[in-house]
């Protein structure tokens, strides 16, 4: 093996670090259409021989692509519907997502993606059948929860049923445990 081989792996796996945190799919026909003329200007700048020009337009073509980062990175709401029949509550550092009805599975992953979730410290699966282990399994793949939680009788996997009335805080968040049998009704506020 050449001594240049494991450089050229590491910049490979660098690049693919750093580019599937980049979203790019969030790029719209404004966006495209504003990089396309950027780039234009760019060129029309280059051949003129305007170094302004063309620095100009290579900035408006950098924040053309950091747009979209910077929008997914803006501070995430206490309570937010991420896909009807399920909710995602963040506060203090912690994560709690409600299924209260089936997900299909990749949508429920595209709006935590695009929520901007890294982690996920509950899960409470409300009803407890077959779309919620779904959804669970689904959801436990990309970010392991922390705890599940799901009614008497349920077929999700990982799960446990919490004590009626139980209470659990997590960061600023607290999670009040109201019914188990036939569903799970827990009621998450404010710390």
């Amino acid at each position: 093996m050449t001594p240049v081989l494991p450089l050229m792996i590491a910049w490979v796996a660098a690049v693919a670090r750093v580019g599937s945190t980049v979203p790019f799919g969030e790029l719209r026909l404004a966006h495209l259409g504003t990089l396309a003329g950027a780039l234009g200007v760019a060129l029309l700048g280059r051949h003129l021989r305007r170094r302004s020009v063309t620095a100009l337009a290579a900035i408006v073509a950098v924040g053309v692509l950091v747009a979209p980062a910077l929008a997914l990175r803006g501070a995430p709401d206490l309570r937010a519907t991420v896909v009807p029949g399920v909710e995602l509550w963040r506060s203090g550092g912690a994560t709690v997502l409600a299924v209260d009805r089936g997900a299909r599975p990749e949508d429920l992953l595209e709006g935590l993606r695009r929520a901007g979730v890294r982690r996920i410290d509950l899960l409470v699966a409300a009803r407890g059948g077959a779309a919620d282990a779904e959804v669970a399994a689904a959801v436990a793949h990309r970010w392991p929860p922390g705890r599940i939680w799901a009614p008497e009788g349920h077929r999700v996997p990982g799960a446990t049923v919490p004590a009626r009335s139980g209470r659990l805080r997590l960061g600023g968040l607290v999670v009040t445990v109201d019914a188990v049998r036939p569903n799970l009704v827990a009621v998450v506020s404010r710390a």
